[in-house]
């Protein structure tokens, strides 16, 4: 056994952190886990590490990862230890995690991990094809991620973290030997932990909470391992309240997952218990839809931007109004739930072109004529100019306008929508929903591969970019998008037997000599929680939705030409699957499926 080292000891309760240090975060990418914090904090994230390539499940392929020296958090103790007889550690692992995402997307043209070139999404801008689509990246994503989707594949509302699975996954293996170890890293690799800043925004921490009479069973070398590769923080109790965990939880996510671990899930046995928690709380850029009034639609957190569209002299026009209060109404599978309206019209239809400019010319003229035959009175006070006429019905071809910032696909199998969150701390996280059209979710689910999701992300297009619609028509997008809220409890620990990760669970089998030189320690439960919360503003704010407005014309003499349009119906009104992902990585913070967004 390992000495412990000589560091003053002090309960939980005593605890105050300290403003974190910031630490440049690595070139190219950021990573998983939260930066480090002085020695004097206890409850603190992971380093910043390069990251990894995707991982197989069954054939890891990185190295294992170069731990940089960083400050270590203080271990902290609420009384002297009693030295345990050398019987096993029971230990519960909570994968817990996670939140949910704040408060959920808003909307505005902002800071964008890709932005389109300026002067996009307002009529008469224009976008090169090179600029139609962002450059995905899918290194961190695998088919681990989708995993427990398939398990758990219950026709009802899901939500995990994959992230927050395999950061605790991860520290559990670097506790193992042996088959224990190998059934772990047959799951998910040798994976190395990404380096994210936490913030008001974001939070990813990782501690180890240890019974104080375990102390002397707990190897040093681990906790060691814990606090320079995933900035762990060491905190011991006496275990008579599960207080103290969930309190720290619940501080790590923003408040949004509340008592995590009962009564129940720490018995007398139980020596020490691993967490990993993360959340999320932004805002989109812009809102789903306006949610303000005519007068006062600046006085909203998240910006908004009102849809209206008319083309001079041409038969189209659109527009979506205000909600009225913050609620509006749409039908999924058969019910009413609340949802936000959006929409999108470019027109690549060249009118001059299509039909030559002395054909319109001739074809106005003479409908001029006979106008101010049948409307002398009129015809005596108007000013009707034709060459205006001309460079107005020219200016319609390459306007775009869309209701909020969005990307989106829509093909024989699947409708695909996607919105950037807010940039915050470097790095853009992204909301991605794909709704089957020609088989039910389920069957979806327990078909897809993750390549194929890598095609779903990599084919929407930027409903800001012209280039990004069809040639040759007036293209407009309709769509109505659910609101949802919900929390989910998975099934962890069957489901990692399930995988083959059997041995930890097995008193007589599970070999965590990495972590323990006690025999037959073992980990009694596994858990993990997940809550989101997808509304007009962000990843956990109050839903919001309504309608109101309206649009007017006029004018003395006109002549509107008859226009190709072509409709793109985007609305998710039956089961779908979404996911939140970080641009830049690739890396699936959240994944689920939305069966009912009332429940």
């Amino acid at each position: 056994m390992e000495p412990q080292e000589n560091k003053p000891e002090l309960k939980a309760s005593e605890i105050t952190e300290t403003a974190p240090t910031p630490k440049p975060t690595p070139e190219p990418t950021p990573g998983l886990a939260p930066e480090p914090t002085p020695e004097s904090t206890t409850l603190t994230s992971a380093p910043a590490e390069s990251p990894a390539p995707a991982q197989a499940p069954t054939e890891p392929a990185v190295p294992a990862p170069t731990e940089p020296a960083v400050p270590a958090p203080a271990e902290t103790s609420a009384s002297t230890p009693v030295k345990k007889s050398k019987t096993p550690l029971i230990i519960t692992i909570i994968v817990i995690l996670l939140a949910a995402c704040g408060t959920f997307l808003g909307f505005a043209i902002a800071n964008n991990f890709w932005q389109p070139q300026e002067g996009t999404g307002q009529q008469g801008s224009s976008g090169s094809s090179s600029d139609q689509q962002a450059q995905y990246d899918m290194s961190a994503m695998s088919d681990f991620d989708l995993t427990f989707l398939r398990l758990e594949n219950n026709s009802d509302n899901l939500v995990y973290s994959p992230l927050s699975i395999k950061y605790a996954l991860a520290m559990l293996s670097d506790a193992a030997a042996g088959t224990s170890e190998s059934q772990i890293k047959n799951l998910i690799g040798s994976y190395t932990p990404k380096s994210y800043t936490s913030s008001e925004h974001r939070s990813l921490a990782n501690a180890m909470f240890v019974r104080e009479s375990a102390k002397d069973g707990i190897l040093s070398s681990y906790t060691d391992t814990l606090k320079q590769k995933y900035n762990a923080s060491i905190v011991y109790e006496p275990f008579t309240s599960v207080d103290p965990i969930n309190d720290w939880v619940s501080d790590k996510t923003f408040g949004i997952i509340e008592g995590i671990v009962t009564e129940d899930d720490i018995t007398e046995t139980t020596d020490f218990v691993l967490v990993n928690a993360l959340a999320i709380d932004m805002n989109w850029n812009n809102q789903l839809q306006c949610a303000g009034d005519y007068e006062n639609d600046n006085k909203n957190s998240v910006p908004c931007k009102f849809y209206a569209v008319h083309f001079p002299h041409e038969s189209y026009s659109t527009y979506i109004d205000y909600m009225l209060d913050g609620r509006n109404q749409m039908e999924f599978n058969n019910k009413i739930v609340k949802g936000a309206e959006i929409g999108a019209t470019a027109n690549r239809y060249d009118i001059v072109k299509e039909l030559g400019e002395d054909y319109i010319r001739a074809t106005v003229l003479a409908a001029y004529d006979d106008w101010k035959v049948e409307y002398p009175d009129m015809a005596d006070d108007s000013d009707f100019d034709i060459d205006e006429y001309m460079t107005q019905l020219d200016s319609n071809y390459g306007t775009l306008k869309n209701s909020t910032d969005f990307y989106f696909n829509d093909t024989d199998i699947a409708k695909v929508f996607a919105k950037d969150l807010q940039k915050y701390d470097n790095s853009t996280l992204q909301y991605v929903a794909i709704m089957p059209k020609t088989s039910s979710l389920s069957t979806f689910v327990k078909d897809l591969s993750v390549d194929a999701l890598a095609g779903y992300i990599s084919s929407i297009k930027d409903s800001a970019i012209i280039s990004s619609f069809k040639d040759g028509v007036v293209t407009k997008i309709t769509g109505h998008i659910p609101f949802f809220d919900f929390s989910y409890d998975l099934s962890l620990k069957n489901d990692l037997e399930t995988l083959g990760v059997t041995d930890v669970f097995d008193k007589k089998a599970a070999d965590l000599s990495k972590m323990t030189p006690l025999p037959e320690s073992f980990i009694e439960n596994a858990l993990h929680k997940a809550n989101i919360d997808f509304s007009n503003d962000g990843i956990r704010a109050g839903a919001a939705t309504g309608i109101a407005g309206g649009l007017g014309a006029g004018g003395a003499f006109e002549y509107d030409w008859d226009v190709p349009v072509e409709e793109i119906d985007i609305t998710f009104d039956n089961p779908f699957l979404f996911l939140i992902r970080d641009k830049d990585t690739g890396e699936i913070w959240f994944i689920g499926t939305v069966y009912n967004p009332a429940a």
